[in-house]
């Protein structure tokens, strides 16, 4: 379940005052940046060599919070990022109509002879609601499989932290940020070695 937790104002602002004005200043200078960051902690599951050339991404990530502008920038991202190392990608969101996701899912796959499948889902959040736009902490959880075994080759959490909906951050480039986190995260990690040039978090 994706649980997100509204908070007050004046208790955010408590905990990071100078976080809060740093973040508005910065975009000020620089004019509709990226916001936040994001940690990621992953783990390969595999010693074998893998091989990733069609990728297929089922995402579970936007909620009142993280707008269609950074889903948007995500998906955008992740494919150029992904092309820029020898993958193609085909991308799916999640439908709250959808009666059938899985097989929704299961069809899209065949469809497009992924070879690997990577999941990318909101579990949970906190954010603050303010005239400033939203400042959130939000939970992602992340794994590829094999399409052929079934098998899990690679897991990650990661902590990201967005202000959207504010005049002077870009939302779009706040998930373009946490697509390249993702793409370079799994260079580092070996399972990318077809780069053409350098992916890197920015």
């Amino acid at each position: 379940m994706n649980v997100e937790t509204a908070i007050g104002a004046k208790g955010w602002a408590n905990r990071n005052p100078m976080k809060a004005v740093a973040t508005v200043s910065l975009c000020v200078i620089l004019s509709a940046c990226a916001s936040g960051s994001a940690k990621i902690a992953s783990r390969v599951q595999v010693t074998d060599e893998i091989s990733i050339a069609r990728l297929f991404v089922y995402a579970n990530v936007k909620s009142r919070y993280i707008t269609e502008n950074v889903y948007g920038g995500l998906r955008d991202r992740l494919k150029s990022d992904f092309s820029a190392c020898g993958v193609a990608v085909e991308m799916l969101h999640a439908d709250p109509l959808e009666l059938d996701m899985k097989k929704k899912i299961d069809a899209s796959v065949a469809r497009f002879q992924a070879d690997s499948i990577l999941s990318i889902t909101r579990t949970g959040g906190q954010v603050l609601i303010g005239d400033g736009g939203n400042s959130g902490n939000f939970d992602f959880k992340m794994k590829i499989n094999e399409k052929k075994t079934g098998r899990e080759v690679w897991t990650a959490t990661s902590d990201v932290r967005l202000l959207t909906a504010n005049m002077f951050t870009d939302d779009r480039k706040s998930g373009e940020r946490i697509a390249s986190g993702i793409v370079a995260k799994l260079r580092t990690d070996g399972l990318l070695k077809r780069c053409t040039n350098a992916v890197t978090f920015n």
